[in-house]
């Protein structure tokens, strides 16, 4: 059941988009939007969070909570979040509708939609659930100017702070471990991404395949599966990477255990491509299978077990399997789902953020005297 707390009531101080202040009425947010730069090419904005000036190297101006860079004609440019890199806004929004509609396709993989009411107020709710998001309201023609004020209001729902915040890269849990599991289709860069965040994180990375395949394809009983996991995860109390899904042999014991789960959804014309070229290197024996001893052959590959048959036919299948989870569950709804698609721009810099995370937190280490207590790592600024 949905919470619904008290909604964050921003007046907009002066409502022009050169530059204002957006603060709470009840002083528990403080945004400040600057533009920083407008030409003939292109126009740039910083928003800063005014509210969190006090912590230790976040907050007030020292760094921007987002960057947005538009170039000419008020098209699409690129977003920065934090630290992060910069983003092309086109993997995420999509201006369509008349001037008095805009839907767009959010981070979180929902979509959204601004319209024009006709009390002069702009709305956002979900485009799927039609839950209210977030409203902009403008003084009424007519009325005299306000001292200090423009008279507008940004109205921000509670159980969406996530619109003007981000989390971090990787949640862990309170002492600082990341037990994480990589899911999506099979050829989606799962097994890359698990190795790449095993040596971000100093972590071991275990393949599920592995697990489940003994030499010549031979799948392991359910209740032998189930033992190896399981030991698996006991082994590394410190913290794991895992790669693939199994949730009808395993059902959720590594949904428990996991501090994140990672869901790879790039499109199809992306991956499959990729996943033909890594089936021919294996079938020239030039890559590793996924298990020891379960060798490609043309005839597996033409059959119904073939990799690439599963692939085309299960694209829509996972894709539908994960896209209600991460709407509940999702890291910008509080919970421990993230979803990385596009192609391939969002990847690249969220494991940027992630070694940037990992860097703080061994610059912190170092700069703190011994004995001191040491912050988890996801709490890390």
């Amino acid at each position: 059941m949905t919470t619904f707390g008290m909604p964050f009531f921003l007046e907009d101080k002066t409502g022009r988009v050169t530059g204002s202040e957006f603060v709470d009425l009840h002083n528990r947010m403080h945004l400040s939007l600057k533009q920083t730069l407008h030409d003939a090419t292109h126009s740039a904005y910083v928003i800063y969070d005014l509210s969190r000036a006090s912590g230790a190297g976040r907050g007030g101006y020292l760094v921007p909570l987002a960057t947005l860079d538009f170039p000419a004609s008020h098209a699409l440019g690129t977003i920065k979040i934090g630290e992060g890199a910069h983003v092309p806004m086109g993997e995420y929004l999509a201006k369509t509708g008349s001037a008095r509609a805009r839907k767009f396709r959010a981070s979180d993989g929902q979509d959204y939609r601004w319209t024009l009411q006709a009390n002069g107020e702009w709305q956002c709710v979900n485009a799927r659930s039609g839950y209210h998001i977030a409203t902009y309201s403008m003084k009424p023609a007519g009325e005299p100017q306000y001292a200090g004020s423009s008279g507008c209001m940004l109205t921000v729902e509670e159980a969406y702070p996530h619109l003007v915040g981000a989390p971090p890269p990787l949640l862990g849990d309170a002492a600082g471990n990341f037990r994480v599991q990589i899911v999506g289709n099979s050829g989606s860069g799962k097994s890359t991404l698990g190795r790449e965040l095993a040596a971000i994180l100093n972590l071991p990375y275990i393949a599920l395949d592995v697990l489940f395949f003994g030499a010549g394809w031979k799948e392991r009983p359910r209740d032998e599966f189930c033992a190896k996991v399981r030991a698996a995860l006991d082994s590394h109390p410190r913290g794991w990477i895992v790669d693939g899904n199994y949730t009808n042999k395993l059902g959720d014991m590594i949904l428990d255990s996991a501090t994140d789960i990672i869901w790879l959804d790039p499109p199809l014309l992306l991956y499959f491509p990729r996943l033909c070229w890594r089936t021919a290197l294996r079938l020239l024996r030039l890559r590793p299978p996924c298990s020891p001893g379960c060798e490609e052959s043309l005839e597996r590959i033409f059959s119904r077990d073939s990799i690439i048959w599963w692939c085309l036919s299960n694209h829509w299948v996972v894709r539908k399997r994960y896209a209600e989870p991460h709407r509940v569950d999702g890291v910008l709804a509080g919970g421990k789902r993230r979803r990385i698609g596009g192609w391939g721009g969002e990847l690249a810099a969220w494991k940027r953020d992630v070694q940037a995370m990992v860097l703080r937190d061994q610059v912190l280490r170092a700069k703190q005297p011994t004995g001191a207590p040491v912050l988890p790592l996801a709490a890390v600024p």
